[in-house]
């Protein structure tokens, strides 16, 4: 739906996913489904906020996400500064997207059997690192 400045629509949304008080949902009009729609987020009683990636690339990084928060062995850390970050990134592959999440900007990045993403609300990082089985190969 193309939209010119100052346009106002009223759109009706709804919800694919929620969890802990987030929820995701897709626009809903009359004109029929997009290609790959704009996903907006909201927390319980706040207005929705579109997400910086279409659907697409939305599913990839919340497939990533709880493949980092559901794997078998985690190595969670609070804090870590700019250059701890960019060593334990270095030997990884940063996944080619914008960041999710409007509060806490995360990039995923990630190797065979490891996901990793980094969150940073003032500049340092969180960084949950995550991995799979070895024998297997699964993350």
């Amino acid at each position: 739906m193309a939209l010119g400045p100052g346009a106002v629509v009223a759109v009706r949304f709804r919800q694919f996913g929620a969890t802990g008080g987030f929820f995701w949902s897709l626009p809903w009009t009359l004109d029929g489904p997009e290609r790959d729609p704009t996903v907006w987020f909201r927390e319980f009683g706040e207005e929705p906020i579109a997400e910086q990636e279409p659907l697409s690339g939305f599913l990839t990084q919340f497939s990533l996400f709880e493949a980092s928060m559901g794997a078998d062995y985690l190595a969670p850390t609070r804090k870590l500064t700019a250059p701890q970050v960019e060593q334990l990134t270095e030997p990884l592959h940063l996944v080619p997207l914008r960041p999710i999440w409007p509060w806490a900007p995360t990039h995923f990045y990630v190797a065979p059997s490891l996901v990793m993403h980094v969150s940073s609300e003032d500049g340092e990082g969180g960084l949950p690192l995550s991995g799979g089985h070895a024998d297997t190969g699964s993350a």
